[in-house]
């Protein structure tokens, strides 16, 4: 009997010893999983796996096809990219309620049309991005060390403000799982659609300067500016929507019978004013706010169609007319019609600095030597160049400004006026505006020749400059160019964003639940 009950005891022992251990190990596992959940919480684990916007095409078949799934770190970085540029220019203030209906017909709240602007955002930049591969233009691109310079440039600004690392900068900005990584992948893609934008302008898309002429001799209004004096008479409101134009007509039309000039349209424009009526519209002996001066057709149009056909289709030059409106009446006098002949050049340019001369401990000596090796190295960079191709590769690979990079330092239209630049009274020309003078000469010499270089060296020791001639062109010539090589790529990219009819599909829901700071 009493072995039996010392048995018993034992079994009891062991199965307590069991369940204090089942116990401990079922402690352990909670433990261990809680430490688990709280690590893939604070790493945004999830906000980076899970796809919070879904890139869609139709295919030829009329099947749906997913082109590329958008994290919801990625669509959370373009969302609220958005919304603080939508409140830094006042279209919508910090205290807005997102979740408020923003759209009685959709039912969509603020945050979900944001949402929406942002996935249209990725959308373009992924088809954009892919027809970058397809035409190899990922070979000339900057985005990756541009993005990384970005990323620098925040761990500065992270360290400044106190954060432990650039991630939890980062995910202090953009929510739990932007980490450096992703900071990355976001702005190289976005960059890389900006700079194949500008390079099927620059280059795939690039007029001629044979077919402007051609296109100048077929219809030349659109290329044309005219100078012109203009006052607009308004009719006496009848208060039903209609308007008596009776004085107006009449007011308009002796401006026009007594005007052969600029000079005696003004003299007449104030007759018929008044004096105090003149000068309240700003009227002085040496200011004429009724001559306009360099108007294109695109400007002139804002006056209406029919003073825009008068002044560069039906109208010859000293003619005056009276066009009447559903308001009032405008005087229009034609002093001139032309194109801008003034020459313009295209160039493209580099600028290195010198990071020794913002090191304060840097002695001159090291300054110098620093200089000198940044203008050996852009005397190299120069040689290399071949094409304008060439070296917008060469800006992309060195440069450090966003926009050179993006644009590969292509600057056109420029004039010579730009560097004719005379000194404040009782001062003397700075250093630095004679190097401008400088670059002025040279780039305007009668000599110069595309694929001409030149380096221009700051006085301070700051920076090296290298600058890579492209051509000359008249003014009109020029701005023709831009304006059609703009409407091309914008048709080309239109073309690009239709094909498949691409769409998206956001989990507004799941974005906003893996939206959280840490």
């Amino acid at each position: 009997m009493a072995k039996s009950q010392k048995s018993d005891k034992v079994n009891q022992s062991i199965k307590a010893s069991k369940r204090s251990k089942a116990l401990m190990s079922a402690v352990v596992v909670v433990l261990i999983l809680c430490i688990l959940c709280f690590f893939i919480y604070i790493t945004g684990v999830i906000p980076r796996l899970a796809t919070g916007t879904k890139i869609l095409k139709t295919n030829a078949d009329g099947t749906t096809q997913v082109i590329e799934n958008i994290s919801v770190v990625e669509t959370n970085y373009h969302y609220h990219n958005l919304l603080n540029q939508y409140v830094q220019y006042g279209y919508m203030s910090s205290a807005t309620d997102l979740q408020e209906v923003a759209d009685p017909t959709t039912g969509k709240t603020y945050y979900q049309l944001i949402l929406d602007q942002a996935a249209s955002e990725i959308m373009q930049i992924v088809i954009l991005n892919q027809a970058a591969e397809e035409a190899q233009f990922t070979q000339y691109s900057g985005a990756a060390r541009m993005a990384q310079l970005q990323l620098d440039n925040l761990r500065q600004t992270a360290e400044l403000q106190g954060y432990p690392s650039v991630d939890r900068y980062l995910a202090a900005m953009y929510g739990a799982g932007m980490t450096s990584r992703a900071y990355l992948q976001c702005v190289e893609r976005e960059l890389l659609a900006k700079e194949f934008q500008q390079y099927v302008s620059q280059f795939m898309m690039n007029v001629t300067d044979e077919e402007i002429m051609a296109s100048y001799e077929q219809d030349s209004s659109a290329f044309d500016q005219v100078d012109f004096s203009y006052h607009f008479f308004s009719g006496e409101d009848n208060g039903d929507g209609t308007y008596d134009k009776t004085q107006a007509l009449a007011d308009a039309q002796e401006v026009i019978d007594n005007a052969h000039d600029a000079d005696s349209f003004k003299e007449a424009l104030i007759d018929v004013m008044g004096d105090e009526e003149a000068e309240a519209a700003g009227f002085t002996e040496d200011y004429d706010p009724s001559y306009g001066e360099g108007y294109n057709l695109t400007s002139a149009a804002y006056m209406g169609e029919e003073v825009a056909t008068f002044l560069f289709t039906d109208g010859d030059e000293g003619d005056g007319t009276v066009i009447e409106t559903d308001t009032g009446a405008f005087a229009i006098f034609l002093h001139k019609r032309y194109v801008d002949d003034t020459t313009t050049a295209t160039y493209r340019s580099l600028t290195l600095n010198n990071p020794t001369n913002t090191d304060y401990d840097a002695t001159p000596e090291e300054v110098q030597a620093s200089f000198d090796e940044l203008v050996a190295r852009a005397q190299g960079l120069a040689a290399s160049a071949t094409d304008p191709l060439s070296f917008m590769k060469i800006v992309k690979e060195n440069s450090e400004s966003n926009y050179d990079v993006v644009y590969g330092g292509y600057n056109t239209g420029i004039t010579a006026d730009a560097y004719n630049i005379e000194p404040a009274e009782g001062e003397e020309l700075t250093a630095q505006q004679n190097n401008l003078i400088a670059f002025g000469q040279w780039l305007f010499a009668e000599e110069r020749q595309p694929g001409d270089t030149y380096i221009s060296q700051s006085p301070d020791k700051r920076s090296v400059t290298i600058y890579y001639f492209e051509g000359f062109s008249p003014a009109w010539v020029s701005n023709a160019r831009q304006q059609r090589n703009q409407e091309l790529a914008q048709a080309w990219a239109d073309m690009k964003l239709a094909e498949g009819n691409p769409t998206y599909a956001i989990a507004y829901e799941l974005v906003r639940r893996l939206s959280y700071a840490v």
